[in-house]
């Protein structure tokens, strides 16, 4: 959720859609107006559409999320994604158009051969005077479910290699399925750091 424009704009995804409802307060989205921005009609990546996030960069609104591949089974062909939207006041009169897939090439991606495009959850962090970059969730190269973070080239729209940042080796972490998923960038930690390294 991000607020722009007099407004809280509310994302949230379907099967194969992303919807942007938004409100003048946080209590009226529950009725907010509304409306899809997103469906895909290619089978590569028009299925259980999730996580989406709102950014804007450089002045411009884009729809980072996860998609899979419709004629495959959950969720091995899931792969982080990118719209761009507009350059207007608010994400909500966007018209959104697809940008990229953000996959790093084989040889610097997950699994044990670092041939495996698995990735969910994606978000967006900026360190001024350091880079932009692309958090999320993977398959390491134990094939456990990590996160990483990898540098983003925002004029080609591409990724690097991907660097695991967190596995998930804690007691609450491997009950059941060892996972890591839905990485959220504390920007209070990153100015807490630089502060007191200064």
């Amino acid at each position: 959720m991000v607020y722009a424009d007099g407004h809280y704009h509310l994302t949230y995804t379907s099967y194969n859609s992303i919807t942007i409802t938004r409100s003048t307060t946080l209590s009226g989205l529950l009725n907010g107006e509304t409306k899809t921005i997103w469906t895909d009609s290619d089978p590569l990546k028009n299925a259980n559409m999730w996580a989406p996030e709102i950014h804007q960069i450089d002045d411009t609104w884009y729809m980072f999320y996860s998609a899979c591949n419709s004629q495959e089974a959950c969720c091995d062909s899931c792969h982080t994604r990118v719209l761009r939207g507009c350059a207007g006041l608010n994400p909500y009169d966007c018209s959104y158009s697809y940008l990229a897939e953000l996959v790093p090439p084989i040889g610097s991606q997950g699994g044990p051969n670092r041939d495996f495009a698995f990735s969910i959850d994606g978000t967006y962090l900026e360190i001024p005077e350091k880079g932009r970059y692309h958090v999320l969730s993977i398959r390491d190269q134990d094939s456990l479910q990590s996160l990483a973070i990898t540098e983003l080239d925002t004029e080609a729209w591409t990724v690097k290699g991907w660097n695991v940042i967190s596995a998930p080796d804690q007691d609450w972490e491997v009950s059941g399925m060892p996972v890591n998923e839905g990485p959220h960038v504390s920007f209070w930690n990153f100015i807490q750091s630089s502060y007191d390294q200064s």
